[in-house]
């Protein structure tokens, strides 16, 4: 079969697989062809491959450990470092940096890379750096480096297959590379062999990972003439979730910490370190050798960092014209408290300049789809102005951490202009009536898909203006952890309601639900049909409801811990009778709702959702387990649970025997609503 596969078909397979090390490095073997395919797509993001976590979905650990991740930065720097020319090799060597004589590797690697994060390059370089304190018998822990793979992980069967391969040329030219790999990393690791390696490092330069970093950014820009992504990313955000559990005591690296051998290493999580920040001259990058050539393919540029990034912007904005996402971060300097909740005068002249030069790159695209802002406040007007450039192309817009308490009043209102925008999103941001209401009460053209209002302190007035005004076009509506008085939906503010009435095409529906908001669900499943997912989130925010509601012994019930909870059996009994929601894929309710078996036995019976994921908070007990494995069978894929109950353990056996992933937690007493007690 692989020998009828197409050619053309394996690029696309691998793509694939692209954060599948152990897959990959199982294709190495199987032929030239597949060979030169893997590498491609193993080299192409080298550095993130060992940054991020394979981390097992059953037990949530990495399956690596630190020492594994070091050698795989020292391996991975080592080949790079290989292809420096003999000038910047001398540069490094004057400053203490000890560097032997490579074989020259099979392929030109630096050719394939195609996404470039400076952070994960400096910090697999800091990996490297640590590497070097290991001893010989430290280093040959991990398993050689096979043919193409970027840096060791598992082994994969090459079965006969690899043995075919065994008396080949370049099989024997790979057996020699990697011979003088680790013959170099044991020639260096034993010019710092001795029983005291603070000794040792103490004669290494503390700017050695900046240096190094420096040396291979400008060799990537001069030798790569195809590059997708840059990324310049030294802030906490989202986007470095996936990072590896075992980066810890790397990524975070304490200067005055003794490394003597690998336990310590490990042990460095636990001790109190400080974060490292790319360099600065990294934010000159589109001003090294060969920028004008590796840099105009970029299409998603995002850029992080708090320091001076002007230049930068300058620089892109006269080589890149197709970016399609740029994200970055305007929340000042690195010098600057990042808890400030204001700016001296200097300060917001400074971001105003940055802001325009930021606004230069965003004109200059010939066709921006996506774009997220960080902290930009200050310039929001120049840089929302901007963006008009880009009115037909621009489908994402996501403000994040923005206060728009210092935004001029006019800023968000030109959002109203993008006519294309599918997706609008705000996180953790402050948005005040005086700056939101020119947006909602203006004209819009808006036809959202999408909107996501999320951690974020607004007025229940504007999120129901903002729903009204994306109408039928809404598919999408999430609405978590926002702050908000529950009192306004006395004034017709109310956000179940509104949504019913105005998005009857809506499909993902997540939000608080306060106590007095429960009956108007029987509104919203009867005129939204075509609701697939669903979440309903406890509101913290209506206390005096919660009592009211309570004090009713025909509403509530409690459980044997003393703990009240809304009855909604009447909820599940009017939706069985008027067939709704029958198609719901996933279910969440993270609430202290309650409901009998019987009930939700007689709706899973008579609605026959096709439910794939539920989620299920507070009240739940081995009645319903039962129901659900016996409603649901073939059907349910995901179950997760937190219960104050005592699951049996013959149902949680069947449930992971029936599911692809079943989850339960216990839940404590404390980690019920605070409503509930007052």
């Amino acid at each position: 079969m692989v020998s009828l596969l197409p050619t053309e078909c394996l690029p696309q397979i691998f793509e694939n697989l692209s954060e599948d090390r152990k897959t990959l490095h199982s294709c190495l073997l199987v032929n030239k062809t597949w060979c030169l395919n893997v590498v491609k797509i193993l080299w192409s993001q080298p550095f993130h491959l060992i940054n991020i976590c394979n981390h097992d979905s059953e037990t949530h650990t990495c399956s690596r450990t630190s020492k594994q991740r070091l050698i795989q930065s020292f391996k991975l720097i080592s080949v790079y470092l290989s292809f420096l020319p003999k000038s910047e090799r001398l540069i490094l060597t004057n400053n203490k940096v000890k560097l032997s004589t490579f074989i020259e590797p099979i392929y030109n690697y630096i050719k394939f890379l195609r996404y470039l994060d400076l952070e994960e390059l400096f910090v697999v370089v800091g990996g490297w750096k640590h590497c070097l304190f290991l001893s010989p018998d430290q280093l040959s822990y991990y398993p050689p480096k096979r043919r193409g793979q970027p840096h060791s992980s598992s082994s994969g069967n090459g079965g006969s297959l690899a043995s075919r391969l065994k008396q080949s040329d370049s099989k024997k030219k790979l057996v020699n590379a990697v011979k003088s790999v680790k013959s170099l990393a044991h020639g260096v690791l034993r010019r710092t062999k001795s029983t005291n390696f603070a000794q040792a490092k103490e004669n290494f330069p503390v700017s050695v990972e900046r240096l190094v970093s420096y040396s291979l950014a400008k060799l990537i820009i001069r030798e790569c003439v195809n590059l997708k992504s840059l990324s310049i990313n030294t802030t906490i955000t989202n986007s470095i979730e996936y990072q590896c559990k075992c980066l810890d005591q790397n990524f975070i690296i304490d200067r005055t910490f003794n490394h003597r051998n690998i336990e310590s290493i490990e042990e460095a999580s636990n001790l109190r370190l400080f974060r490292q920040n790319v360099p600065e001259e990294h934010l000159l990058i589109a001003t090294y050798p060969g920028a004008n050539i590796c840099l105009p393919p970029l299409v998603e540029f995002v850029c992080t960092t708090r320091g001076s990034k002007w230049r930068l912007f300058h620089a892109l904005s006269l080589i890149c014209k197709q970016l399609r996402k740029i994200c970055v971060d305007m929340g000042g300097y690195t010098n600057w408290s990042p808890l400030s909740v204001s700016y001296t005068e200097p300060q917001m002249q400074e971001l105003e300049w940055e802001s325009k030069n930021l606004a230069t790159l965003i004109q200059s695209q010939d066709s921006l789809e996506q774009f997220t802002l960080l902290r930009g406040e200050v310039g929001l007007l120049t840089i929302l102005v901007a963006l008009k450039s880009q009115i037909n192309s621009l489908r994402y817009l996501e403000l994040i951490n923005i206060d728009t308490n210092l935004s001029q009043r006019d800023s968000i209102k030109y959002i109203n202009d993008f006519s294309n925008l599918h997706t609008l999103k705000f996180d953790s941001c402050q948005l005040v009536d005086i700056v939101m209401r020119p947006f909602v009460e203006g004209r819009s053209g808006l036809q959202l898909s999408t909107i996501e209002i999320v951690d974020t302190s607004v007025s229940m007035e504007i999120v129901t203006k903002i729903i009204k005004n994306a109408n039928a076009s809404l598919r999408s509506l999430i609405l978590d952890k926002n702050k908000y008085d529950y009192y306004e939906s006395n004034n017709g503010n109310n956000i179940i309601e509104t949504t019913a009435k105005y998005c009857p095409n809506l499909m993902d529906f997540t939000s608080p639900v306060a106590t007095s908001e429960i009956p108007q669900l029987i509104t919203l499943f009867t005129l939204c049909p075509m609701l697939v997912s669903v979440s309903f989130v406890h509101s913290f925010d209506d206390h005096d409801y919660m009592e009211q509601q309570l004090s009713d012994t025909t509403n509530s019930s409690s459980n044997q811990e003393g703990t009240s909870a809304i009855d909604v059996d009447w909820l599940l009994e009017k939706m069985s009778d008027q067939k709704l929601a029958q198609n719901l894929r996933h279910l969440s309710i993270r609430a202290p709702w309650s409901f009998s078996p019987v009930t939700l036995e007689n709706y899973l019976t008579t609605c026959d959702p096709p439910l794939r994921s539920l989620e299920f908070s507070h009240f739940f007990s081995d009645d319903h387990l039962g129901v659900i494995l016996r409603c649901l069978n073939g059907k349910l894929r995901n179950l997760k649970l937190e219960t104050s109950d005592e699951l049996s353990d013959e149902l949680q056996v069947e449930a992971l025997t029936q599911l692809e992933n079943f989850q339960v937690h216990k839940l404590r007493a404390e980690s019920f609503p605070a409503a509930v007690d007052h």
